[in-house]
């Protein structure tokens, strides 16, 4: 896609918002009350030894330790407060855990992709009609085709990326594992519909797509995982990959 005068907005999980901003709300708050102490206790060492009054500025210490102990009660109170999401670090699915978690799988080629608004404008969305080459798993035969729904996408000069999301691309040969969408949100959608009776998103996100190269190399990207997972299958030859998701539904 062309991406020239398209303002973008990336869309963060809220963890890593939070990590970025307590340390400098942290700084806000805590600088502004320790210049003050710091101030009025310099002004009162200038003052000289007959104004000097030590038992002033331990009370003034006794305040700073006060007024510093609210403001790190609040920073914590922001922390507990700020919302995180679990899929802010996705867990690495196997090709069995895609397998059977999904109600669709299938080979395919992308024959259109649209995005859109939502009903109230709210979010921007991307449908992809993908033409069955090789049913895998499911109630699907070649030729039909299954309409897949991402978040994200661009309409007009606007963009939206979501994290973990999948692209897809007209014309690139997938292997996709899906699952329907609910119903709910697929009827607010501008293109709900598929020949299959309804909308279907990715199982694991951007995990549940494969695109196989020229080469015949089945690839994936565009995610994080929390920590190593050997049971991720990537950069595998599509015939293997397509034996292995026909043994899991055997």
């Amino acid at each position: 896609m062309a991406h020239d005068n398209i303002a973008f907005q990336e869309r963060f999980p809220l963890s890593i918002l939070a990590c970025i901003s307590l340390p400098f709300s942290f700084f806000v708050v805590t600088v502004p009350v320790m210049g003050v102490h710091f101030a009025r206790t310099s002004k009162k060492l200038c003052q000289g030894a007959s104004f000097f009054k030590p038992v002033e500025i331990l009370a003034e210490d006794k305040m700073f330790g006060s007024r510093l102990m609210v403001s790190l009660l609040i920073l914590v109170g922001l922390l507990f407060c700020v919302p995180t999401h679990s899929q802010a670090m996705m867990v690495g699915l196997s090709t069995k855990e895609l397998t059977g978690n999904s109600e669709l799988a299938l080979v395919g080629r992308v024959e259109k992709v649209n995005s859109h608004w939502n009903a109230d404008g709210t979010m921007i969305f991307t449908t992809a009609e993908i033409r069955v080459e090789e049913p895998l798993k499911g109630d699907a035969s070649p030729g039909q085709t299954v309409t897949v729904t991402c978040e994200g996408g661009e309409v007009g000069n606007m963009g939206l990326r979501v994290s973990d999301s999948a692209t897809f691309t007209r014309g690139e040969k997938v292997i996709v594992f899906l699952e329907p969408e609910a119903k709910q949100v697929a009827e607010a959608r501008a293109k709900p519909h598929s020949q299959l009776g309804g909308a279907y998103k990715l199982v694991g996100k951007a995990q549940g797509k494969y695109t196989v190269d020229k080469d015949g190399i089945a690839r994936k990207k565009g995610f994080s995982l929390a920590g190593k997972s050997e049971s991720v299958e990537n950069d595998i030859p599509e015939a293997n990959l397509v034996d292995k998701i026909k043994r899991e539904v055997r």
